[in-house]
């Protein structure tokens, strides 16, 4: 076994005699999360989750104002919070953001889902070093609706969706999240950079993508 997957290991890094771990997180625009967690219950409804009853239960702006209202943890910078601390089921406080950045510069495979492309090329050249045969090809698979055009424009269809009220209050609790994840893709251009033949292996991994798609 090299590699564990799962949504529920949290930070820190385990430590165990004889053992070197790699941990590989990838980050997400906090907007962007919100309303991946919206379609993806609407999709695959779980019954008897409470975000899942409520996502397919509500109207896509009534669902956020559930969040901020019932679930403030899932707005309330939960990346920041994981990273930070480990969890995400207690108020975030300003100085949360400065460890949560250090652990993310300090990431063996650092993702950003809005540059998922660069991310893997930059993480599969790091990770190569001890993994030689590493290979981040794929094949996209379950990808979010609602993720076309810019962030710019994803933005603004989903502010108009659930309405300026509940959009700029997001935006307010997820302002460290913000700050994390414009910190996190500057660093992975920075990784990807240094990759030597990096432009040749990013056309190489779309046109597989593409390719097998």
């Amino acid at each position: 076994m090299q590699a564990l997957s799962s949504h529920q290991i949290h930070y820190p890094v385990p430590a165990a005699p004889g053992y070197i771990f790699f941990d590989l997180c990838f980050l997400r625009d906090p907007i962007d999360r919100l309303r991946s967690t919206y379609d993806y219950f609407r999709q695959r409804p779980s019954e008897g989750d409470p975000l899942s009853d409520a996502a397919n239960s509500l109207a896509f702006g009534e669902f956020f104002r559930c969040l901020l209202e019932r679930f403030p943890e899932q707005v309330d910078n939960p990346q920041v919070n994981l990273l930070a601390n480990g969890e995400a089921d207690r108020e975030t406080v300003p100085e949360d953001l400065a460890p949560a950045v250090k652990r993310m510069l300090q990431t063996s495979f650092l993702g950003v889902v809005d540059c998922f492309d660069q991310s893997m090329i930059a993480g599969q050249s790091l990770l190569r070093v001890v993994f030689p045969a590493l290979d981040c090809s794929y094949q996209p698979a379950n990808v979010s609706r609602g993720l076309g055009g810019t962030m710019a424009s994803r933005r603004a269809q989903f502010q108009e969706a659930c309405g300026r009220t509940v959009y700029a209050e997001l935006l307010r609790q997820s302002a460290l999240d913000c700050r994390l994840v414009r910190a996190a893709r500057a660093e992975v251009r920075r990784r990807f950079a240094m990759v030597p033949d990096g432009a040749s292996q990013l056309a190489r991994l779309k046109e597989r993508a593409h390719a097998t798609h």
